[in-house]
């Protein structure tokens, strides 16, 4: 097996999330994370060519969008009054090692948006919203 399958085999059990080191806490909902890429293409006059322009671009920028639901209410919420729009290091790592992989995010920026559901017989929920950027090196994420 390869090692994105091997990874996908092993995922059981619910996530943990950390922000620049502050526990977010078990995840009481997956992780919605998705990805997507940008890139510009103008159109520039070049006389050489038959058709009298050109194009140009810039390479792709990659960027995403993470979605966590916590059970660790107050926690997140004193995070989102302290540390909105603030940058750094996003893990989401198993309740229980050996049944998954760690994904590290390593440009994540906590955005200001943020859902609070509270429950009548159980656990209340906060959701919140980190955007993903790459790092230098061009990467999203890290398989840890």
């Amino acid at each position: 097996m390869n090692s994105i399958n091997d990874v996908t085999t092993l995922q059981r059990g619910r996530y943990r999330a950390d922000f620049n080191g502050q526990d977010l806490g078990i995840l009481l909902a997956p992780p919605e994370i998705s990805a997507d890429y940008e890139t510009v293409s103008l159109a520039v006059c070049d006389e050489t060519l038959p058709s009298g322009y050109g194009e140009i671009g810039n390479k792709p920028q990659l960027f995403g969008m993470v979605k966590l639901s916590s059970g660790a209410v107050s926690e997140v919420l004193r995070l989102l009054a302290d540390s909105a729009w603030q940058s750094g290091k996003l893990r989401l790592q198993p309740e229980f090692p050996g049944t998954g992989a760690a994904l590290d995010f390593p440009a994540a920026q906590l955005l200001p948006k943020w859902e609070f559901e509270p429950e009548r017989n159980g656990n209340h929920m906060v959701r919140i919203y980190l955007r993903l950027q790459a790092d230098s090196a061009g990467k999203l994420f890290y398989i840890a």
